[in-house]
């Protein structure tokens, strides 16, 4: 598979920006199986094609469960990348794990794993950010029932 990685990259980013939300969750998926099956491979040679795709899909706001899946298949591609790697991406994909509140567990581990990633120095400026944004939700009428409250304090622990 590897020898082909490239024409298979290709052909699932040509088609993320198709119009049905099916086909977009579709490429987001098999983007997650390659980063599974084929990191850190897949990180290091295409990083600069997948990550702006992901991002992109992040700001599905008409279709949910694709931006839902495109910020956990971050996650999933950022386990296997260096600091090196997901510097250039940092502010961006921040930022937009921060301003949807939709995605808010996915978000916050997301954005713990990647600040472990960077390092603690090259997460700083954005750890501010992170840390408010952290505390502004943990005291805002969130139901005692939301998942993410628990999630929070771990994640807060590790940024």
């Amino acid at each position: 598979m590897i020898k082909n990685l490239e024409q298979v990259v290709a052909m699932v980013l040509t088609s993320f920006p198709d119009q049905h939300p099916r086909v977009r969750w579709a490429d987001i998926n098999a983007i997650e199986q390659l980063s599974t099956d084929l990191g850190p491979d897949l990180q290091v040679k295409y990083h600069q094609g997948v990550l702006p795709a992901l991002a992109g899909a992040m700001d599905d706001f008409q279709n949910p469960r694709v931006q839902a899946h495109a910020a956990s298949v971050v996650l999933n591609f950022s386990e296997n990348c260096t600091p090196h790697i997901l510097m250039p991406y940092l502010d961006g994909i921040v930022s937009k794990l921060l301003s949807n509140h939709m995605l808010r567990a996915a978000s916050m581990e997301c954005i713990s794993l990647v600040g472990m990633a960077v390092g603690k120095e090259k997460f700083m400026a954005n750890a501010n950010q992170v840390m408010e944004v952290l505390m502004s939700l943990q005291v805002s009428q969130m139901e005692t029932d939301d998942p993410t409250t628990i999630g929070y304090g771990l994640d807060s622990a590790n940024v």
